[in-house]
Parts: C-alpha cells; sequence; structure tokens
C-alpha cells in the first residue's frame, strides 16, 4: 500500500551492486515492476504492465564498488491492460543527477509496447551523460503508428544517438505473450 504519495512498485531496491534475476513482476498498477536505485545487474526478469517504468534506472543512492549496471535477457513489454501513467515513462529507464554509475549496460532485453493504448511514451529513455552507455542487441518492438524507440532527457550527440539506433533491432520480432 503506497504511504506518503509515494509509489508501489514491484520491487524497490536501493542495495548496492544487487542482483535481480529470474522475477516475474507485473499489474504494478501504482508503480514501476523493478525499481533500482543503485549500481546492479537485472537479469532474466519479465515485467509487463505497469504504470510506471517497467524497469527504472536511477542515481539516487550511492554507487556500489563495482560502479556499473548491467540490463540483460530481460522482457518488458506493456499491452491493452497497462495502467495509464504519466507522460516521463517508459519500458526501461536511466537517468539520474548527480552521475554515480561510470558504467551502464542495456542488452540483450526484448522491450516491447503492444497496444496503441500505452500513450506516447518510448521503449527505452536514457540520460545522454552517462560517459560509458551501452544500448545493443535488444529487440525492440513498437506496433504503434507512430512507434517511439528511443528517447533522452537531454539532446545526445550524433554519434550517441546513431550508437543505439544502429545496434538494436526494430521490430523484427513480435510481442511477448503474458501468461
Amino acid at each position: 500500500t503506497s504511504r506518503s504519495n509515494s509509489p508501489t512498485h514491484g520491487m524497490y531496491i536501493k542495495a548496492q551492486d544487487v542482483y535481480v534475476a529470474n522475477n516475474t513482476v507485473y499489474n504494478s498498477w501504482d508503480g514501476s515492476g523493478i525499481s533500482v536505485r543503485s549500481t546492479a545487474v537485472v537479469r532474466g526478469n519479465r515485467v509487463w504492465d505497469t504504470q510506471y517504468l517497467g524497469i527504472t534506472l536511477s542515481h539516487q543512492k550511492l554507487a556500489g564498488p563495482s560502479k556499473r549496471t548491467i540490463v540483460e535477457d530481460n522482457e518488458v513489454f506493456f499491452t491493452d491492460n497497462k495502467p495509464q501513467g504519466p507522460g516521463w515513462i517508459a519500458a526501461i529507464g536511466a537517468w539520474g543527477n548527480p552521475l554515480r554509475y561510470e558504467d551502464l549496460t542495456i542488452r540483450n532485453n526484448k522491450i516491447a509496447i503492444c497496444s496503441e493504448n500505452a500513450g506516447n511514451i518510448p521503449l527505452i529513455k536514457l540520460s545522454p551523460l552517462f560517459d560509458n552507455l551501452t544500448v545493443v542487441g535488444n529487440d525492440l518492438i513498437d506496433i504503434r503508428k507512430k512507434p517511439q524507440f528511443f528517447a533522452y532527457t537531454a539532446t545526445p550527440s550524433p554519434s550517441m544517438r546513431d550508437k543505439h539506433q544502429n545496434t538494436n533491432r526494430f521490430n523484427e520480432t513480435s510481442c511477448p505473450k503474458h501468461n
């Protein structure tokens, strides 16, 4: 149950260098599916139909000794059952100030918006301020008439934008099933 007007996330993690693996989180009607506030490895999770982000990566807490976060081999998607949320959400989002990570990698995930009802949100929303930001090998699926694969919290350099756009697969596979 929410307290003090704060959202209720499926998982809210403030620990450093935590390993979050093989979880199923869905129908988080008042928060994100997995919300990580420090460094972590987030691997092999299935997250769908959350009000906020499927996976949130934030810099609210001090980084652990690894100074890195890896998000890989996850399935994150929104269907017709996704509750409406604020406009700043995405399937996966990474940002924060001050920047406390030295390395952030988002790779080999299946990230999908499988409904026109999801609103005008991107699959991945990033802060391009990371020095070592890698977004590669992801299956990005957006069935909406106006797909939005990436959004940035600040204007990235053309090389940063091209690096992400050219190293992922776009609409080459179908939406995941939520069973």
